[in-house]
């Protein structure tokens, strides 16, 4: 997949992508399109030659850029690797979501118990039943 950048020039020309278009159904590779549209400054006279070279070699770079965005090529190769990394992560992200589920339902039901043992011990208490709730060491001092 690395070496598909390369090959764009050769897979698709700018004349098939006008070709490919139809009758005007997208405007957005045409040569007119004011997202294509690179302003170039005059050269004026107090500008240098040199510095009116690199104005227009950074003119010609945006340009350069604006076409790879909009490259098919480029779109599909960002499509895979979206792709590619979804499915790489989408198993890490199953047992993620699995052990917080577990760690809150074990939390949960620990939470609920205790609140149950609490509510159970204060109606043995109003009883004056408290000993059924205890265990054989509590009990042997209860009883000592």
């Amino acid at each position: 997949m690395p070496n598909l950048l390369c090959l764009d020039q050769y897979i698709i020309t700018d004349e098939e992508r006008v070709d490919n278009l139809g009758d005007g159904k997208s405007e957005r590779f045409t040569a007119m399109n004011q997202f294509m549209l690179v302003q170039t400054p005059d050269f004026i006279g107090n500008m240098t030659a040199e510095k009116h070279i690199d104005t227009l070699e950074t003119k010609l770079y945006q340009l350069r850029r604006r076409f790879e965005n909009n490259s098919p090529i480029i779109r599909i190769q960002s499509a895979f690797r979206a792709y590619r990394v979804r499915k790489k992560y989408k198993e890490q992200v199953r047992k993620i979501r699995w052990s917080i589920q577990k760690i809150q339902k074990v939390w949960r039901g620990f939470r609920l118990r205790y609140k149950m043992k609490k509510e159970l011990a204060e109606i043995m208490n109003l009883n004056k039943t408290p000993y059924l709730m205890m265990t054989n060491e509590e009990m042997k001092e209860y009883y000592a």
